[in-house]
C-alpha cells in the first residue's frame, strides 16, 4: 500500500471504517541473565523448548560461559563452558537436538587469534564435542544458519572479505563447498534468518563497485539449498543499518533494530510471497546492538547486547508472534503541519499511546491518550519526510506510514 501524503499547510482528513487484522503483540520482560553475565557478540540458538546463549564478550573480556533459558520456569541455568576457550563473534546454529559453535576470535581486541574449530553441544548430556574443522580457515563474522538436517556457514572476514560458503552434514561430520557469492554481494555485520526452507541475510556493511568503498546496505539476499545459489531480493524497507536483529516464529520473519549512526528500535515483517516488508511492533525496551536471539514455539526472545551508553546488557524480552485481533482501523487522522497539529481518533477504548517515528527509526514524538475513542489534538511540528504512526492500547497495536511533503 502506498504511503499517505500530507501536503504542508493543507488539512487532510481520512475517515476509515474498514475492519482489519492488526497485531496485539507487545514486548514483555522476562528473567534477565544472572548478574555479571552480561554480554554481546554471543552465539544463541534454541533446542527443543529452551534457549541457549554461549560465548560473547563484555567491554573488557571475552567469555566461554553457556546459559540455558527455560520459558516455563522463566529461569536461567548455567551449563558446561564452551571448551574452545573464550570466544566472540563466533557463528552458530542448531540441528535437531544439538547446537553448533564455530570460528570466531579469542580476544576482546582486534589482535586476538581467529579460529576455524567447530564444537557440538548436547544439552541433554551437558557436554561439548569437537567436530570437523570449518574448511574455509580461520575467520569471524560468518553468515551461518541451519535448514533441514544441515548447517550452512561461510562468508565473513579474515583480514579480507571471504566469499566461500559451505554445507555441514552432522551425520557424516563433513563439509561440502558450495558456489561462492559475488564480491559486491558480500556483507558482514549482517542480519540472518531462515524462512520456509530458505536462508536470508540482510543489511550490514558491503563494498560498492561504484565508489570502491564500504557502505551501509539495505540489500537482502536469499540462499536456496536446492541450488546452493544466493539471489538478490527486494531491498529491506527500513533504513540501511548494521548489527541488526532477526528472528522467525509462527511462520513469520522479522528484522530490524541495529545501528545506522543511531540505535534503532524499528522492526519489520517480511512477506516471502510478495517479497515485501511491512512495519511490525517496535522493540519498545529501546535500541541495542549485537543481541542474543532465539525462538521457542510462537515466542521470540531478544536480549543481551550493547546499549547506546555502551552498557553491556543482561535483560531479555519476549514477543508472542501468534497474537492477532480484529479491530476497526483509524476513525480519523488529520495533519496540519503549518499549524503544528495532528488530530487523531484511534478507535481503541481506554488509554493508548501514540508514537511517531522518522524513517530511520528515531522517535519523533510520543503522547498518551486517555480514551482512544475520543478525537484528540496533538500539538507537534513535523518536518518534511516519511513517518510511521504507531498506536498501542488495550492489548492492540497498529502501524501506518505517512508522508509530510513541502
Amino acid at each position: 500500500m502506498a504511503p499517505l501524503t500530507f501536503p504542508r499547510y493543507q488539512l487532510v482528513l481520512f475517515v476509515l471504517f474498514l475492519t482489519v487484522k492488526i497485531s496485539a503483540q507487545t514486548w514483555v520482560q522476562v528473567a534477565s541473565m544472572p548478574n555479571f553475565n552480561e554480554r554481546y557478540n554471543a552465539v544463541s540458538f534454541a533446542i527443543g523448548n529452551k534457549g541457549y546463549v554461549t560465548t560473547g564478550q563484555t567491554t573488557n573480556t571475552t567469555l566461554n560461559t553457556t546459559w540455558e533459558y527455560d520459558p516455563v520456569t522463566d529461569a536461567w541455568t548455567q551449563m558446561a563452558n564452551f571448551p574452545g576457550g573464550n570466544r566472540r563473534v563466533a557463528a552458530g546454529f542448531a540441528i535437531g537436538n544439538k547446537g553448533y559453535v564455530l570460528c570466531g576470535r579469542d580476544d576482546s581486541s582486534s589482535s586476538g587469534a581467529l579460529h576455524n574449530d567447530v564444537w557440538e553441544f548436547d544439552p541433554a548430556a551437558n557436554t561439548w564435542t569437537q567436530k570437523a574443522n570449518f574448511p574455509g580457515g580461520n575467520r569471524e563474522n560468518l553468515v551461518a544458519f541451519s535448514i533441514g538436517g544441515n548447517g550452512y556457514a561461510g562468508l565473513g572476514l579474515n583480514g579480507s572479505r571471504k566469499l566461500d560458503f559451505y554445507k555441514y552434514d552432522p551425520v557424516g561430520d563433513s563439509w561440502t563447498q558450495l558456489p561462492d557469492i559475488d564480491y559486491y554481494s558480500h556483507h558482514y555485520n549482517t542480519t540472518v534468518f531462515v524462512l520456509n526452507g530458505k536462508g536470508y541475510f540482510a543489511t550490514g556493511s558491503a563494498y560498492s563497485s561504484a565508489t570502491f568503498s564500504n557502505y551501509t546496505s539495505n540489500k537482502v539476499y536469499m540462499f536456496d539449498p536446492a541450488t546452493g545459489i544466493w539471489t538478490e531480493k527486494n531491498n529491506f524497507a527500513g533504513t540501511a543499518r548494521q548489527y541488526g536483529t532477526a528472528f522467525t516464529a509462527n511462520g513469520k520473519a522479522f528484522m530490524g533494530m541495529g545501528n545506522n549512526g543511531l540505535f534503532l528500535t524499528d522492526l519489520w515483517q517480511y512477506d516471502e510471497a510478495s517479497d515485501t516488508w511491512a512495519s511490525a511492533p517496535e522493540f519498545t525496551p529501546g535500541g541495542r546492538i549485537y543481541t542474543s536471539t532465539f525462538t521457542v514455539g510462537d515466542h521470540v526472545y531478544v536480549g543481551n547486547g550493547r546499549a547506546p551508553n555502551s552498557q553491556t546488557l543482561t535483560s531479555f524480552y519476549t514477543l508472542d508472534t501468534s497474537l492477532s485481533v480484529p479491530v476497526a482501523a483509524l476513525q480519523s487522522f488529520q495533519v496540519v503541519s503549518g499549524h503544528e497539529t495532528i488530530t487523531i481518533a484511534p478507535n481503541i477504548p481506554g488509554n493508548c499511546t501514540v508514537k511517531i517515528f522518522t524513517s530511520d527509526g528515531k522517535l519523533a514524538m510520543s503522547r498518551e491518550l486517555e480514551d482512544g475513542r475520543v478525537q484528540s489534538t496533538i500539538y507537534h511540528q513535523l518536518n518534511p519526510g516519511v513517518y510511521v504512526l504507531s498506536i498501542f492500547g488495550s492489548g492492540k497495536f497498529m502501524n501506518r506510514k505517512f508522508v509530510v511533503a513541502d
